[in-house]
């Protein structure tokens, strides 16, 4: 049996600015600067034609819940896009990326997903109909396909490589709350005004508007006058920057203050490695 391994990296909203909104397709146009990161979610993929379905999730039932829908919406998009004979599969699922915490989980899993068949099945589909594929699954997905350092405008399919990150690490800080991500965007002013990108300077939209459960830790953060830090997307969670290695003495103190969030020091990720295992 051939399996397919790939890991799912993570994202962080470097820039993070809504400029304008479609009443027709309901849709937001944003301009983003996103990085992977090496946080990641590990897929492994494979056919399984004794199963019961034409797509099984092994995972938690709160995992099975929070993707199948999307996923099964992938598969069958990339058989009616590649016109080859379904076959059922089964994909194990493994989570180290806390679910719907604004990191881009969702996005990456099904980018990769649909990368992991492609490999599977040695279509040979380019980037580009890969990236069409995902687009039409989750506005996120594109981004995931190359992953890296990038400028995404419009509704997330229009991408462009940048280089020279002046951020190398990050300390992710992840709070146990619930955010409808319809409810933020409703909070935003309607004048949505596009802001100039600067890229030493973090900025996000939503910035001014931290949700109330964060509000303490932004106040805290701000007493460290040299640290650069901002909400992730619509503010789900929280993170710092740095170009040097963060001082572990301040993720001890963040823990001592909030023992109740989740801590994750990470560095820059480029890019995803598909592998084929023989079995």
């Amino acid at each position: 049996m051939i399996t397919i391994d790939i890991s799912c990296p993570a994202r962080i909203n470097l820039f993070f600015n809504v400029t304008g909104y479609n009443e027709q397709k309901k849709l937001h146009y944003l301009k983003e600067i996103n990085q992977t990161i090496d946080l990641y979610d590990n897929l492994t993929i494979f056919k399984s034609p004794n199963s019961l379905s034409e797509l099984s999730i092994i995972s938690s039932k709160e995992v099975q819940d929070y993707l199948y829908n999307d996923l099964l919406k992938a598969y069958q998009l990339f058989f009616s896009y590649t016109d080859i004979p379904k076959e059922n599969i089964t994909i194990i699922i493994k989570k180290n990326i806390p679910i719907d915490s604004g990191l881009g989980d969702k996005g990456s899993i099904i980018a990769n997903f649909i990368k992991g068949l492609n490999s599977l099945y040695k279509t040979n589909l380019s980037i580009r109909e890969l990236k069409f594929i995902s687009s039409l699954v989750n506005y996120e997905a594109p981004f995931f396909i190359e992953g890296g350092y990038a400028k995404i405008t419009s509704t997330g399919d229009k991408i462009t490589k940048l280089s020279n990150n002046p951020y190398k690490n990050y300390l992710i800080i992840v709070p146990n709350i619930k955010i409808s991500t319809e409810q933020r965007f409703e909070q935003l002013p309607k004048h949505y005004t596009p802001v100039e990108y600067i890229s030493s300077i973090l900025y996000n939209d939503f910035n001014e508007l931290v949700p109330s459960e964060l509000l303490r830790l932004r106040d805290f953060l701000l007493t460290y006058k040299d640290l650069s830090h901002s909400l992730l997307g619509v503010g789900k969670s929280y993170f710092i920057a740095s170009e040097k290695i963060i001082d572990s003495s301040l993720k001890r103190t963040l823990k001592k203050e909030f023992p109740e969030y989740l801590y994750f020091n990470q560095k820059n990720s480029h890019h995803q490695t598909v592998i084929k295992n023989y079995k």
